[in-house]
């Protein structure tokens, strides 16, 4: 299940230089009711069963069975369960550098740099009528099995299927351009700093002013 214990999230990878992780999530009974968190790298979900409320950055919308669901680095979201109905899915969560983030090819510098940076983002649903949905969900679901039977040189398949993943996301429209003004980064940032503020120091008598001066200052050192 996914740690809440933190929620600036730090995804743990079995290993660095293969930097990704598989989650399964069953929601019932209310519970787990994910809270809001960002983690610095991709994350793609399936739902298999069920309904639950998902918030991604200002964007507010309920699973279905069938979709899925992409998180850009560093954006905010949480997953709520609703009322008591069952929800089960799939994640998986890798680094960009897993597919060449870190090199100063023209793959990484037009479109990984600028989709980690915030500049581009991802469509946050993709569902079973929309273009290309069954490659889509092809090329997820084998990348998810990859990772998990980690078949001897598995590394080449999972990078490869990733690429083919991203390239059918950029052919068919489902990044787009952020546009974000300093002024709107300076306040993804501000957010960050107080959902961490309040994480810290939730048993304390926190009031208004305390956060109205986070608000004020770019960062926060905790």
């Amino acid at each position: 299940m996914i740690d809440l214990g933190q929620l600036h999230k730090n995804t743990v990878f079995k290993n660095q230089r293969t930097p990704y992780s598989l989650t399964r999530t069953i929601t019932e009974n209310g519970h787990p009711d994910i809270l809001f968190h960002w983690h610095t790298d991709v994350e793609m979900i399936y739902v298999h069963e069920g309904k639950a409320q998902f918030h991604i950055d200002d964007d507010y919308f309920n699973s279905e069975k069938g979709d899925i669901i992409l998180i850009r680095p560093n954006a905010l979201h949480s997953i709520h369960p609703i009322n008591d109905e069952r929800h089960y899915m799939d994640a998986i969560n890798f680094h960009l550098d897993l597919m060449g983030y870190s090199a100063m090819d023209q793959a990484s510098i037009n479109y990984l740099q600028p989709l980690y940076n915030g500049q581009l983002d991802l469509t946050h649903v993709i569902k079973p009528n929309d273009t290309a949905y069954a490659e889509i969900r092809q090329f997820l679901l084998a990348a998810m099995e990859t990772g998990y039977f980690r078949k001897s040189y598995y590394e080449f398949q999972l990078k490869a299927q990733l690429n083919q993943l991203f390239y059918l996301l950029f052919e068919n429209g489902y990044v787009i351009s952020k546009d974000l003004s300093p002024e709107g980064y300076r306040k993804e940032e501000k957010i960050r700093s107080i959902i961490d503020y309040i994480n810290a120091h939730y048993q304390e008598d926190l009031n208004i002013d305390q956060l109205a001066g986070i608000w004020a200052f770019p960062a926060l050192s905790t």
